[in-house]
């Protein structure tokens, strides 16, 4: 996985910007060409219009209703350059192997997006969106990332991630999954983790780029 340190390495003549609404790490732990700022996509982004020769965006679709995402792309074609481009990772809820208790928790999200009115197929329009705020020479591509050590370090790495996730938002699911504590969520943690050696699940990613024209 790249991160900031590498990135900064490889192109030490490129300047590095970051947002979160809440950043928790000290701002000394970046590279002196990396900035960590506070901004919330969802209403704008803390930039000028055209700054960027590209912008990544990443693990946005879970969270986002439509007309957030809409608003997101809009504003990722205001601040980024002509000619410049657009870089994307997205997970959806599709997933195949799975065993009972990954599918309990993929049904549990799926309810969670219903509530909040999230369009867990906004996928399937991304070139359209793309398209209509003006990028073109589109590329989407999806693949199914393997969950579990079964799969060697990609699949123990996905697992990783994905127990981070499960830990970090189990306030939306306890119920939904009839946790009742901490422990209960340590517990599922467990079980999803020897769910997935025994299934050899494997999640939908996609990811692709577009120029703004």
């Amino acid at each position: 996985m790249a991160t900031y340190e590498s990135f900064s390495d490889d192109y030490p003549d490129c300047q590095f910007y970051g947002i979160d609404i809440e950043p928790r790490t000290p701002d000394t732990v970046y590279p002196h060409n990396c900035i960590f700022e506070r901004g919330d996509f969802l209403k704008s982004l803390p930039y000028p219009d055209n700054t960027f020769d590209l912008l990544h965006v990443r693990v946005t679709l879970l969270w986002l209703d439509s007309d957030s995402f809409k608003n997101l792309l809009k504003e990722a074609a205001r601040v980024t350059k002509r000619g410049g481009f657009i870089e994307f990772l997205e997970q959806d809820l599709e997933t195949t192997n799975t065993g009972p208790i990954l599918t309990s928790y993929v049904d549990a999200w799926r309810e969670i997006q219903r509530s909040k009115n999230i369009d867990g197929n906004l996928m399937s329009n991304m070139e359209t969106l793309l398209a209509e705020q003006g990028f073109g020479n589109i590329k989407i591509d999806n693949c199914h990332i393997p969950i579990g050590k079964w799969a060697g370090h990609v699949g123990e790495f996905f697992l990783s991630a994905f127990k981070l996730f499960v830990l970090h938002t189990a306030s939306l699911t306890y119920e939904r999954m009839n946790l009742r504590n901490e422990d209960d969520c340590a517990q599922l943690v467990q079980e999803l983790s020897a769910e997935c050696e025994q299934y050899m699940p494997r999640a939908s990613v996609y990811f692709g780029f577009a120029q703004k024209l």
